[in-house]
């Protein structure tokens, strides 16, 4: 475990600075009248708008990730363990729920406005067609039917909670991994090694989704796994002299990247259709499930798993909060979209 969380502010400090350059090149990047996000970045050139902002959405989270290392690495050693930490933050996704609702119910009282609204119109063309000599409104109703047809109803609560039941111990799996990893390697390792998820993704993506092998795919994952195994043997080499038990902590982040991969295949393979769900909905049963299936299982780490709820740091329930918030709650959101967005 980590008992020295000061030394990696100086890294800390450069990772924000690095960030808010970023943004700034971004912000830049963004001020045109133009259709596309980010029609600056060549390599963003042939992409469409939402795809653009869905790779907007994973720089995003990218960020997001690295810095919440570091608050990692501050909790644990503040004395949460990694489970209770998970555990906590996951359960926050329960505040989308009366996101979501709220949300369902303004767009029931938008729907039923254009509804009034396009009655009282159709019903003065009416009044007005047969003022002018008796004939018959033009029958425009079969078309629309026909295009209102052909758009698919939005996935049920049924089909959403079951999809979120099925995800929760797969994302519980994977976000425990890297939280516990982080107690017995550096954030260096730990950011790189989980870029490994990646690789998995690919894979799974070709042989459960059924998606195209190109070349350029093939060259990431190849530089991928490049860079994982250069810091492999970065820490194999500096295991010998160090504090740290980074073997295990590697093999944690391989876990961990393995879950991620799963994870971000289930939501393609479970709900396909990004029209049809409910981002919001989906993540507050994730939530509700995190928090009653695992609850018991908190309980028992403090009647026999010497963990002590009521003594937790006060500072570190505050960070834990904010982790849980920008972390879990936010980054998540963004991580789901874009992957329905781009894709796996």
């Amino acid at each position: 475990m980590n008992t020295r969380p000061a030394a990696h502010l100086p890294e800390f400090r450069g990772c924000i600075a690095a960030a808010l350059r970023g943004f700034s090149n971004c912000g830049s990047a963004m001020q045109t009248g133009e259709m596309t996000i980010l029609p600056q970045f060549s390599l963003l050139a042939g992409f469409t708008p939402m795809q653009q902002l869905g790779y907007c959405f994973i720089f995003t989270v990218a960020l997001i990730w690295v810095i919440a290392s570091f608050v990692v690495q501050e909790i644990v050693s503040s004395g949460i363990p990694p489970f209770v930490l998970t555990y906590f933050c996951n359960s926050m996704f329960v505040m989308y729920l009366p996101v979501s609702e709220l949300g369902h119910f303004f767009k029931r009282l938008r729907d039923e406005h254009k509804s009034l609204k396009a009655m009282k119109e159709g019903d003065a063309d009416d009044a007005r067609l047969l003022g002018e000599g008796g004939a018959e409104p033009p029958d425009g109703g079969g078309e629309a039917d026909a295009a209102g047809a052909d758009v698919a109803a939005p996935y049920t609560r049924m089909e959403t909670a079951r999809a979120a039941l099925a995800i929760c111990p797969i994302w519980f799996s994977a976000q425990y991994m890297f939280n516990l990893s982080l107690s017995k390697t550096s954030v260096t390792a730990n950011t790189i090694l989980s870029s490994l998820a990646t690789l998995f993704t690919f894979l799974l993506s070709v042989a459960v989704l059924r998606e195209r092998f190109t070349l350029r795919k093939l060259l990431g994952v190849g530089l991928c796994i490049l860079g994982t195994a250069l810091v492999t043997v970065r820490d194999s080499d500096s295991e010998a002299g160090g504090s740290r038990d980074t073997g295990v902590g590697d093999l944690l982040c391989l876990a961990s990247a393995l879950f991620y991969g799963v994870y971000t295949v289930s939501i393609r393979k479970l709900l396909p259709d990004d029209n049809r769900i409910s981002t919001a909905l989906f993540f507050g049963y994730v939530g509700l499930f995190n928090a009653v299936l695992l609850f018991p299982l908190v309980l028992a780490m403090q009647e026999w798993g010497g963990v002590d709820l009521a003594q937790l740091p006060v500072h570190a329930l505050r960070l834990t909060f904010l982790k849980g918030l920008f972390d879990n709650v936010l980054s998540d959101y963004l991580w789901a979209r874009a992957v329905l967005l781009v894709g796996p």
